[in-house]
């Protein structure tokens, strides 16, 4: 086999659209029983199909095709056991779809990698799809398919989403889970971050390749690991920059947030800071002072307890979960990106992954006080490596339905393990004081002291969104849990209703 060269499709812009644009998402499926592969991905791609779309792509063994429409696309596909497919649209004005077909194995790469991919060189599919993982960060997925084979996976870190399951019709892999439950598929799972899976017919393999794991501990003296933790912090700003010139940035006022803010105003990008919250909300405030302090523009835009019942059913059919925690969280981020996209930004910067990976959770001193440090390490490791479920792929899900790229900094792979390899006492002691080390790098890189010290509040508690769906369940005299439940089962139901009868 030669080796894989990605082919830059055309790039088909559907001008005078307007409403929602998403980002790109991928699917794929082979058919157990036959040769309806086709069939089945077209569906997928229309359950899919609720945005603005620049270019439908879809390959099979034989070919790889692109059109404006899925209509349009319907007439150069011909049926085949096995079928990929993406809904492409670019972020910055140099993006374009990435396939390949090389006698007869497909390939289509979604997403964001760090550096940019050009040639893979390796003549195997196996290969290749391991020196994928192996070589580039960011956050992507990938689909390679043949006659009777189908190998995929994601980043190493697990920022963009990938499910896969069977029933006993197909087995498909999709970056959102409402295109498998459109083919029925009820049993499924998320890829693990920096894994390859190999389906051939029956058998399903998972093979881990670049992955987070929990490493021997590293002793360093405090200096010594403040001058690491700027060095990676600046790496992995820079990667995530490239020629950006501009960008939003989701700012609670934070440690997290504000030590973002300065490193990319360090590194020359316009950079606008973006504040959500409910109306009389303390933070908001504080988060305008801090603004002012980091000498940065700074848009606050403020919501109602209307706005939350109003926006619910949409939070629900993104995150695909009816989730307390993960709506309280992901509704504040979602008013982020749309407010982002409104104002014209396509990439979003944010601070995820700070507080597990250096201790900024109250949990963890309280775990750390009454059980002890080795358990107070596994709790925060636990954390880490089941971050791309509980965070990740809910807060890419949510971006990606505003259009914008979300790029996290402390969610670098090299940072990520460097901060694993970390003492847990330079990360928080058992009194009380956490994200030591953090602080510290925030302190030499010239952060107010005022930001240094600043208290950790989660989001769901700083916008005053958590006590609000409170209050809302309670109106209906449900609990929370169970008024999410009814919401999202309903909303199912009525989205899925169009398509009873389906074979």
């Amino acid at each position: 086999m030669e080796a894989l060269k990605i082919n830059v499709l055309p790039f088909i812009s559907k001008r005078g659209t307007c409403g929602v644009r998403e980002l790109s998402r991928l699917i794929a499926v082979f058919d157990k029983r036959g040769y309806e592969a086709v069939t089945a991905a077209f569906k997928m791609m229309e359950t899919l199909n609720y945005g603005r779309t620049d270019a439908f792509i879809m390959a099979t063994i034989k070919s790889i095709e692109t059109a404006e429409t899925l209509h349009q696309l319907k007439q150069f596909i011909h049926e085949s056991p096995i079928a990929i497919g993406q809904l492409f649209n670019r972020v910055l004005d140099k993006d374009r779809p990435l396939s390949s077909i090389i006698k007869n194995v497909a390939a289509i790469i979604d997403g964001r990698t760090y550096p940019p991919i050009e040639n893979i060189r390796e003549d195997d599919p196996l290969k290749i799809a391991e020196e994928l993982i192996r070589m580039y960060d960011g956050a992507y997925a990938f689909v390679m398919a043949g006659k009777d084979l189908m190998i995929f996976g994601r980043d190493s870190v697990g920022l963009h989403p990938l499910y896969y399951g069977g029933n006993s019709r197909f087995f498909a892999v999709a970056s959102e889970l409402k295109a498998l439950w459109r083919l029925g598929i009820k049993n499924y799972k998320s890829l693990p971050p920096g894994n390859l899976a190999i389906f051939n017919r029956e058998t399903l393999d998972l093979k881990p390749v670049k992955t987070l794991k929990e490493w021997e501990v590293k002793y360093r003296p405090i200096e010594e690991a403040i001058r690491e933790l700027e060095s990676l912090l600046e790496q992995s700003i820079s990667e995530r920059v490239g020629n950006l010139d501009r960008a939003a940035l989701a700012f609670s006022g934070g440690l997290d947030s504000s030590l973002i803010a300065l490193l990319l105003k360090r590194a020359c990008v316009k950079v606008e800071l973006i504040h959500v919250s409910l109306e009389g909300i303390k933070g908001a405030s504080q988060a305008e002072e801090i603004a002012r302090k980091l000498d940065m523009p700074v848009h606050m835009r403020l919501y109602n307890e209307e706005d939350i019942k109003r926006e619910l059913p949409l939070i629900l059919w993104i995150i695909e979960q009816p989730d307390p925690l993960k709506v309280s969280v992901g509704i504040p981020i979602h008013w982020v990106a749309e407010t982002a996209a409104s104002l014209g930004y396509r990439v979003l910067f944010a601070g995820q992954g700070a507080d597990e990976l250096f201790g900024g959770y109250k949990r963890y001193v309280n775990i750390y006080s009454s059980l002890g440090r080795e358990e107070a390490i596994k709790a925060m490791v636990a954390d880490v490596l089941q971050m791309h479920e509980t965070n990740l792929e809910r807060d890419y899900k949510i971006c990606c339905y505003s259009g914008v790229e979300l790029r996290l900094p402390f969610m670098d792979y090299e940072l990520a393990n460097f901060a694993l390899k970390l003492p847990i006492e330079l990360k928080l002691d058992p009194k009380g004081d956490r994200k030591i080390l953090l602080r510290k790098a925030a302190e030499k890189l010239g952060a107010p002291q005022q930001i240094v010290n600043m208290p950790k509040q989660a989001i769901q508690y700083s916008t005053g969104v958590n006590k609000a769906l409170i209050k809302l369940a309670k109106s209906y005299k449900l609990g929370l849990k169970d008024y999410l439940k009814k919401i999202f089962d309903d909303m199912i139901l009525e989205n899925f209703s169009r398509y009873n009868g389906e074979a």
